[in-house]
């Protein structure tokens, strides 16, 4: 996963997870990322997994101008830590600490099944006396 923060802007501090993907961002309201922001067209830029290699990519829409830290691009891949910038929008990019699972269900599973063995042994032990 995704998450995007948002350096400039008018949500700067706001951090986006993108989780999804494609991942949109633009005005449009089916945009997974809706900004208002200046020079934001409605499907500015989308974020996909890169087929070729580990990774992710942005690629710009019809006419759409993105700047991926400082240069130009109409499709690249991006790192973590990565600046995208959509008209006054600007984004850093980063993995998203992985979350682990609750494990509560096998722990549960885990001590109820050694408690019932332990009891099965108990009750063959006493019943041999």
């Amino acid at each position: 996963m995704i998450s995007l923060k948002v350096l400039q802007g008018e949500s700067a501090g706001r951090e986006i997870p993108a989780g999804r993907f494609p991942f949109s961002i633009g005005r449009a309201a089916t945009s997974d990322f809706r900004s208002q922001d200046s020079g934001v067209w409605d499907h500015h830029a989308v974020l996909s997994p890169d087929p070729n290699f580990p990774g992710f990519r942005v690629a710009a829409g019809p006419n759409a101008l993105v700047i991926l830290n400082g240069e130009s691009v109409h499709d690249a891949r991006f790192r973590n830590g990565d600046v995208l910038e959509l008209g006054s929008l600007k984004l850093s990019c980063s993995l998203a600490p992985a979350r682990q699972s609750s494990g509560r269900l096998w722990e549960w599973l885990t001590y109820g099944t050694g408690f019932f063995a332990t009891a099965v042994q108990l009750w063959f032990i006493l019943s041999e006396l």
